[in-house]
């Protein structure tokens, strides 16, 4: 950098050299940070968005500056700006300028292209991307660009998050909200610096500012990082989208999306009577709605349809029963139809899915949901189901568990809560047979039974791959450091099971291993989560749901060998889980059986070195369950 202003002086020449060298040092001051060695790959230097009102309508105009520092930087010069039926864009605008202002590149209107934003889950979009690259070849630049959004129907006036990614800081953002005094919204903010409202003739403007800094990297079970980010979010108190609604309570949005369904259960004749064919024999409603609920998964498939209002509508029951596809929202209005038919009433249900329990803010009316489940009440139980899913019957997995959901009833939409997993329904279970080798590799082989995420997972993997794809997954994923696997196989054991088997055959040097003549047996480890110590931990602990592992390893003990009981049994108990471990030694095998459990909870960083220190004591008690066997 240094270099760059030298020549700017020698090219310039000698005549205004004092003002020369101010200029330089007065940018050197002001780039400072560039020429940091931790400098980050981007910065969003300065991000306006401009909202006002006109008419129905709702105009954006927004304008960035991103300082791109290196090439990593560079994919923020990659520019997508959604629009679609209900979003209309124009006034794209783009250039390159360097660190002192000058501008050296102008987007071409021949550059800017067109696509379809169509997902491979999607089978109908109407929403499109206008896409542009602007790059430079002499770090750092500038890329400055801007356009204008039009927006016909609403449910948010804006959610402002001015964020590039977490560990991109934003120097300088502004929202600005220009809207007449009569018009009546209300608004939510999180990590913003100023708030301003100034009154101009008929209108109010209110104007945030906010700056984010850049975040460490992220931690292990540490909250979502975007509670840390600036956020305003801004909802009408009434508004139009295919009918008048309004955000004034919880009770209106929901007779609003109550409303928007009533008219949409319109199940074909011809449909109603394979329905009560298929249940017809059938007293029991739980296996009433069982069987529905596989000819469901077996008639239909997930695609998202979202041209228009589709995003939030749900297409009516005709359409899943002629076409046999639809998104949650279409699918769950269809069964909701079809348990109808066969005369049990159910609800449509609207849920934040995800891997991460995402809180909801119940003091802030508004659309806070991203997809659509189904509850069944019965007499002596209830029923959840994902009409997206091809998983068990009744299964709430990872994706929808322990999270609230806004049940859509008439005048009595309320919220309500998925059930939570325990540490039974995510248990991993191994058996481990440890065979030993006269010479350095000894036998190890696997039966595991999972449950939970790692059921999920490995129940798509079993049903979407082929068995070498299947063998690259299991292999970088499933077995153990220092193992090598022979062979696999993965079992389900029928539609409806909660669990999904894996055995596979290992080789490996860790499990026997000499010293002089006696030999040391080591137990294959959990894998248990790395956390930092209580001085490097930025962030609270957010576990969504528990950990459970259990394990029964059995190894032989070799002729001529004798053991010696050198391993304590542990029992380990505190607030944030448990940890038990024994040995048993019958008919010349060594028996070591083994169980982890990590609670479901949320940890404040005053509670983490408790936290810390269960889990240190555990992994210590791991490493050393050593077992010596002497040579007789």
């Amino acid at each position: 950098m240094q270099i760059v202003f030298f020549e700017i002086i020698k090219k310039w020449g000698m005549r205004n050299y004092i003002l020369k060298i101010c200029i330089a040092i007065c940018c050197l001051s002001c780039w400072s940070y560039v020429l940091s060695a931790e400098q980050p790959n981007a910065v969003l230097l300065n991000q306006k968005t401009t909202i006002s009102l006109s008419g129905s309508k709702l105009v954006k105009q927004h304008y960035f500056e991103i300082q791109i520092n290196n090439r990593t930087g560079e994919k923020y010069t990659n520019v997508d700006i959604f629009y679609s039926a209900l979003i209309k864009v124009s006034k794209i605008e783009a250039c390159i300028k360097d660190i002192l202002g000058n501008e050296i590149k102008k987007l071409k209107k021949t550059e800017i292209k067109s696509r379809s934003a169509i997902s491979n889950i999607s089978l109908y979009e109407d929403n499109m991307i206008y896409e542009f690259t602007l790059k430079h070849n002499v770090y750092p630049y500038v890329l400055c660009y801007s356009y204008e959004e039009v927006e016909d129907e609403f449910l948010y006036i804006d959610y402002w998050s001015p964020v590039l990614n977490y560990n991109i800081p934003t120097k300088k953002a502004t929202l600005k909200l220009n809207v007449p005094k009569h018009y009546v919204f209300s608004f939510t903010t999180q990590g913003i610096s100023t708030q301003i409202k100034d009154s101009i003739e008929s209108n109010y403007v209110y104007t945030w500012n906010a700056d984010y800094a850049e975040r460490p990297e992220r931690e292990i079970y540490a909250p979502e990082t975007d509670i840390y980010y600036p956020k305003v979010k801004i909802v009408p108190k009434h508004f139009f989208y295919e009918a008048k609604g309004s955000f004034e309570s919880w009770k209106s949005y929901g007779n609003w999306q109550f409303g928007q369904n009533a008219t949409l259960a319109d199940l074909p004749e011809e449909e109603k009577s394979r329905v009560n064919l298929l249940v017809k024999d059938i007293t029991d409603d739980t296996e009433k709605i069982k069987v529905l609920y596989h000819d469901l998964q077996d008639r239909t498939r997930y695609v998202n349809v979202s041209l228009e209002t589709g995003g939030m509508i749900p297409y009516p029951a005709s359409y899943v029963s002629k076409n046999r596809y639809g998104d949650c929202k279409a699918l769950s209005n269809y069964f909701i139809s079809v348990l109808q038919c066969a005369g049990i009433h159910s609800y449509y249900t609207k849920i934040t899915a995800g891997d991460r329990i995402i809180p909801v803010d119940l003091t802030f009316p508004s659309q806070q949901s991203n997809h659509i489940i189904v509850f069944v009440p019965l007499k002596k139980d209830t029923i959840w189901l994902d009409c997206t899913s091809d998983g068990p019957f009744g299964y709430l997995g990872t994706f929808t568990q322990g999270r609230e959901a806004y049940l859509i009833e008439k005048d009595n939409s309320r919220w309500i809560r998925t059930p939570k997993m325990k540490a039974q329904d995510v248990e991993v279970r191994r058996f481990i047979n440890g065979v030993y080798g006269e010479g350095a590799m000894s036998r190890a082989d696997f039966k595991v039974r999972l449950k939970g995420d790692d059921f999920e997972q490995l129940s798509q993997v079993s049903r979407a791959y082929n068995h070498d794809d299947q063998q690259i997954i299991i292999r970088n994923n499933y077995i153990e450091n220092g193992f090598e696997m022979l062979g696999f196989e993965l079992i389900n054991a029928h539609r409806d099971s909660l669990y999904i088997d894996l055995n596979y055959q290992t080789q490996t040097t860790k499990l026997y291993q000499k010293y002089g003549t006696d030999l040391v047996v080591r137990p294959v480890l959990f894998d248990l989560p790395a956390f930092k110590k209580p001085v490097e931990r930025k962030y609270p602990v957010k576990i969504d749901y528990p950990v459970c592992k259990t394990d029964s390893q059995v190894f032989d003990i070799p002729e001529g060998y004798s053991i010696l009981p050198n391993v304590k049994s542990e029992n380990i108990e505190s607030m944030y889980g448990k940890y038990n471990l024994k040995m048993i030694i019958t008919n010349n095998k060594l028996i070591v059986e083994k169980s982890f459990v990590l609670y479901e909870g949320r940890y404040t960083l005053e509670q983490y070195p408790g936290f810390y220190g269960f889990i240190r004591q555990v992994t210590e008690k791991e490493n050393n369950a050593l077992f010596l066997l002497n040579k007789k």
